[in-house]
């Protein structure tokens, strides 16, 4: 389903992207990749992404923290034990204003240096019903597996410290500036992401997070 192209750049960079993709066949290309899992329980497997303000967004989500600013790198998915491998995200009504999506390589932070200082840092994932302590990165069928949300996850240890005054303030290792029907795929046990402060341009994005079927 995916080019030679843009597999060599999921596998080199952790993420690529695809133009001109319709929307049926943006659900064939996430079908084709894993299970498309919704993203809460009893919701749609797509979800409508599009700025919202504070009071608007629903609770306990990154808008209702952060609003229209700028959102703190995360994954999706972190509060779970088997987080969503990939993170399919189509544009569908935006311009060349529109807030962009920025995407951060854990495996080229520091040459590679950086996820080895970090390999025993431990997480305490805090769920609305539920936590447990799990590491910051783990193996999972054999490929690394990465996880981080600021609002879901607190670092514990003696570089807990060290390790938020690094990774949240990373710049990015790359910035998508989207065009319409663009499709980014994002390696979600690979990289974080962040939307940029949003502006007055239109920014609907329409996003499937898909599990590896190993899982």
């Amino acid at each position: 389903m995916l080019s030679s192209i843009a597999i060599q750049n999921l596998l080199s960079v952790g993420f690529c992207v695809l133009r001109d993709i319709d929307a049926s066949r943006f659900i064939e290309i996430a079908s084709a990749m894993g299970t498309p899992t919704p993203t809460r329980r009893d919701g749609p497997v797509l979800d409508v992404l599009t700025p919202k303000r504070e009071q608007d967004a629903r609770p306990s989500t990154i808008s209702a923290h952060y609003g229209l600013g700028e959102f703190p790198w995360h994954s999706d998915g972190a509060v779970d034990k088997d987080p969503p491998r990939y993170i399919l995200m189509r544009a569908g009504t935006v311009t060349a204003d529109s807030a962009t999506t920025d995407i951060l390589d854990l495996r080229s932070l520091g040459e590679g240096e950086m996820l080895k200082k970090y390999s025993r840092l431990s997480l305490l994932v805090s769920a609305r019903n539920f936590s447990y302590v799990a590491p910051f990165v783990m193996r999972r069928n054999g490929v690394m597996c990465a996880k981080w949300d600021p609002l879901r996850t607190t670092p514990t240890g003696k570089r807990a410290e060290e390790f938020l005054s690094e990774v949240p303030t990373a710049p990015p290792t790359a910035v998508h500036h989207w065009q319409p029907s663009d499709v980014l795929i994002i390696d979600n046990w690979r990289c974080l992401h962040r939307r940029s402060a949003a502006t007055a341009s239109p920014r609907e994005i329409h996003r499937i997070v898909v599990k590896s079927r190993e899982d």
